[in-house]
């Protein structure tokens, strides 16, 4: 449940809010989750480098805040 209301989150946000288009958006989905497979899927079925793109732009800054949700979560 917590994974199907992250990704609406990010496909409304990024869509109507800063405008992405829809292969873009599914980059950025697999950068959040942090998922390579996703990006894989997402490559092979668009046929496009756009997915790339913005995975490279979204999954640091996904990955250091999952670490620091982390360490939140365990300290308290």
């Amino acid at each position: 449940m917590i994974t199907l209301i992250s990704t609406i989150t990010i496909v409304l946000v990024a869509n109507r809010w800063f405008g992405y288009d829809l292969i873009s958006t599914f980059g950025i989905m697999a950068g959040i989750h942090t998922q390579p497979a996703a990006l894989a899927f997402a490559s092979a079925h668009t046929g496009s480098e756009s997915p790339n793109i913005s995975y490279a732009a979204i999954y640091p800054v996904a990955l250091i805040a999952k670490i620091i949700l982390a360490q939140v979560l365990v300290g308290l």
